[in-house]
């Protein structure tokens, strides 16, 4: 049963983007807590949480990821009323990772529901998004609490907002090629405080740090000739932020790059196409699937003055899921900005080096 519903997610993720689902547009007018909850009319959606942590009696240091997605299966025009708990609008699907940086291990799983009885969806009230007993919620505006557990290790976090929302592109539209109908509505809160516990096998550590909240929708994203993409979330000391991201074609040339500095007090400066340079250095290559990512990157950002080092905090943080494998984990950065030295932890995820499906972001 389970590989049929696999299956039949792959084939979904696959089909041709119908005209009956709405598209990412100039005009939309941000409102909370509405966006913070399901965006039922566009194809795909995600609540995208990456932080990095350290004990509180030792410092050691852990990343993690949990992801809430929303696929949507029937298009607002063709959803007459379900006359079956078996007819379904949206798949509902959920990835969970935790990086051991000091034990060097890597623990992912996912969760894949149908919502139709209850055991996925959004809302309402402060209950944004679950699936199973995964589980983001909204106590109060700015305020997030995360669960999500298994067998094998879990997590359970309270977070707080110390910026406002930062809206990327233009006016919250997310370009992601120059055709106009390759776009996304996204905001991030860039830099949550978070304190909790987390557990590996039977041991269970209280922890602190630093999360990353990606809000995104949208149903048309990736311009023809699109093999996947590298993003980067980028917390550097001082209370500066980046998010920085390339589209690859197939030949492994850039498509196109975006994206936005968050300055200490909250001013933005949003970064077009082309003004991000990225280099990949040193690869890991997983020896069970022959598939080679850079886990070190090079970013220059001339008109800032910016050069950054990132590079992994552990080589193998690959998700390799039943649905798609992708790279995704906690990093470490150093570089320099105005000729000053800059430091400072973050979030690499590369999709397309080794999956059919580029991902779902």
């Amino acid at each position: 049963m389970q590989r049929f519903v696999f299956a039949a997610l792959w084939a979904i993720l696959t089909l041709p983007v119908e005209a009956q689902w709405r598209q990412a547009a100039p005009g939309w007018e941000y409102a909370f807590p509405r966006d913070e909850l399901a965006h039922p009319d566009f194809k795909t959606e995600w609540w995208y949480f990456t932080g990095n942590l350290r004990e509180l009696s030792t410092g050691r240091r852990f990343g993690y990821q949990l992801t809430f997605f929303r696929q949507g299966i029937r298009a607002p025009g063709d959803r007459p009323a379900a006359q079956s708990k078996f007819v379904t609008d949206h798949f509902w699907f959920a990835h969970f990772a935790i990086s051991d940086l000091a034990a060097k291990k890597f623990h992912a799983t996912e969760q894949v529901s149908r919502g139709a009885f209850d055991e996925a969806g959004s809302g309402p009230g402060d209950r944004l998004v679950w699936n199973g007993d995964w589980s983001l919620r909204q106590p109060r505006p700015g305020t997030y609490t995360l669960a999500a557990a298994t067998d094998d290790f879990a997590l359970q976090l309270d977070l707080e907002s110390m910026k406002s929302p930062v809206f990327h592109g233009a006016d919250g539209i997310s370009a992601k090629s120059p055709d106009a109908d390759n776009a996304s509505h996204y905001f991030s809160h860039t830099r949550l405080s978070s304190k909790g516990s987390l557990r590996i096998g039977p041991r269970s550590f209280q922890v602190e740090g630093a999360s990353w909240f990606d809000r995104e929708w949208s149903t048309s994203v990736l311009g023809e000739g699109v093999a996947g993409w590298d993003w980067f979330s980028i917390q550097l000391d001082g209370n500066v932020e980046l998010m920085l991201f390339q589209l690859r074609s197939r030949d492994g040339s850039p498509a196109f790059t975006s994206g936005t500095l968050i300055e200490a007090g909250g001013k933005t400066v949003s970064l077009a196409d082309g003004e991000i340079e990225f280099h990949p250095g040193e690869r890991w290559k997983n020896p069970k699937t022959g598939v080679a990512y850079p886990i070190e990157w090079r970013a220059e950002i001339p008109r800032l003055q910016l050069s950054l080092n990132v590079r992994a905090a552990l080589p193998n943080q690959e998700l390799r899921l039943a649905a798609v494998t992708y790279w995704e984990g906690a990093t470490d950065i150093v570089g320099t900005r105005d000729g000053q030295a800059v430091k400072g932890v973050g979030y690499l995820e590369m999709t397309g080096y080794g999956s059919n499906l580029v991902g779902l972001r």
